[in-house]
This record gives structure tokens, sequence and C-alpha cells, in this order.
């Protein structure tokens, strides 16, 4: 029968005057694309470990089997495991350690593992079944818990030229009955019309412009589309905001008054 045969050789460690013992620890079976690691560190009082790995390769024709020890190479190069430049299809010599990484290729897998001492050695045998089928995706290996993810910049403060921010004007409205507060759309048009005049210069006072937004208002009013009961402890909060502006120069000409407008209208949206 034509066998690849996979050789893995340990440097020493400590040497122990006790006779060794192999053990070693894995899965029997595997699906194509699964990682497959068999481990010996649970072997005791040993000096060298050598890994042999037999696979019946005996029905795959040369180009197959020259696949299969491709994908084993990088499987074994994905593990950190060194392995030789020049390589052919009856043996893979490579120093793994105490964990061996088998490919995952459709067959049957017969591994030993050979710890040995200056007393002697001992041989520990498994056999892992990987089921035909496609070659799946690789798993990823396994791994410690993630690292936490790093905690979110807090959002950024909305963009405001006189402080009429949604957040704020929201928390104004709540003076406002809440059956009520659909009308906010009415008033929005109302400041965004007197908004837009000052804005562009209609007014060279800022009287002037405060009028023609009170006008507005009255207008909004007396066509039924604001409720002035409703509305009073709003707009006499907006007004001190407005009256603030001024007293501190953010709101100096009349076009200051027609962007502070602008930007209240946009803020009841």
């Amino acid at each position: 029968m034509n066998r690849a045969v996979a050789a893995v050789l340990l440097v020493p460690s400590l040497a122990f005057a006790a006779p060794p013992k192999a053990v070693i620890e894995g899965p029997t079976t595997r699906v194509p694309g699964q990682i497959c690691r068999l481990d010996a560190t649970k072997s005791t009082d040993g000096e060298f470990f050598t890994w042999i790995v037999f696979v019946d390769l005996a029905d795959k024709s040369q180009a197959e089997r020259q696949q299969m020890l491709n994908h084993y190479l990088a499987e074994l190069r994905a593990a950190n495991v060194e392995v030789p430049a020049a390589i052919d299809d009856e043996s893979i010599i490579a120093d793994a350690g105490k964990t061996l990484f088998l490919p995952t290729f459709p067959g049957v897998y017969q591994v030993a593992v050979v710890v040995a001492n200056k007393d002697g050695q001992t041989k520990s045998k498994h056999t892992v079944t990987v089921n035909g089928g496609p070659i799946a995706p690789p798993e990823p290996p396994p791994d410690d818990d993630p690292p936490p993810k790093p905690p979110e910049d807090p959002p950024l403060p909305p963009t405001s030229a006189f402080g009429f921010t949604a957040v704020q004007v929201g928390e104004w409205l709540k003076s406002v009955p809440e059956t009520k507060r659909a009308q906010k759309a009415a008033l929005a048009d109302a400041f965004r019309l007197a908004g837009k005049q000052a804005a562009t210069g209609a007014f060279d006072t800022v009287a002037k412009a405060e009028a023609a937004g009170n006008a507005a208002i009255k207008a909004a009013v007396l066509s039924g589309k604001v409720d002035y009961v409703a509305w009073t402890k709003f707009g006499e909060t907006v007004q001190a905001a407005v009256d603030g502006l001024k007293a501190t120069g953010k709101i100096a000409s009349p076009q200051d008054y027609g962007r502070a407008l602008l930007e209240l209208a946009e803020a009841l949206k």
C-alpha cells in the first residue's frame, strides 16, 4: 500500500530518570476543512518526542496526492510549524513540538507519538477519520477569549450657532400638552418664513426683524394652526433664550436674528 509518512521531531527538553509515558489527546473524527489538533502535552518523563503519521493515498493520483500535500503544508505553516524547503509525496518532517496539526482531507490517519528518554521509550497511537466530501473553508484556530472592544466614542454634540438644538428644543416642548405638539410644524413654518426674510437683509434693525417674527406667529395663531394658550410657556422660553443671545452679542444684527429663527425652525422638525 502506498502511504505518505510524516515524521515530526521535537528537540530535547529536560532529562528524566523514569521511563516515559506517551499520551495523545485529540479528536477522532473531522470533516474536510476543520482544524485537527493532536496534543501530547500530557505525556510524562519525555526527553524526545517523535510524531509519525501514516495516511493511505493509494487510491489517489499523483496530482491529487500533490494537492493534498500542498494543503497539508499550508496548514502546518498556518500553525507556525517549520517545514523543509523541499518536499515529496512520501514524507514530511517538521518541528511541531508537543502539538501536531493534521491535514483534513478525506481519509484515515494513523498517528503515533514516540516519547523517549535515556531509560527507554513508549508509543501512543491515535486514529483520525476525515469523512468524505468537498473541502470546506478552514475553521479559525481555537483562541483565548477575544480582547474587549474599546469603548465607542461618545456622540459629538450637535452643531449649533445659537443653542437651538433638537435636544434643547425637545426639552422645551415638554411644556406643551401632548395633544397640541403636532402643531409644531405650523410654528416652524412661521419661524422659517420670518427667518428667511431677516437673514436675507429684508430688515435694517433687530427690532423690525423681531416684529416680523411676531407677526408670522400671530398669523399662525389666527389661522387656527397654533393654539396660543397651549404654546404660551414655550413662547416665553424661546423669548428668554433670544433675549439672552442679544445680551451676549450673539444676536447683534437682523441677519443674526434671522439665522437664529431658521435654526429654531430646523430644531422643531
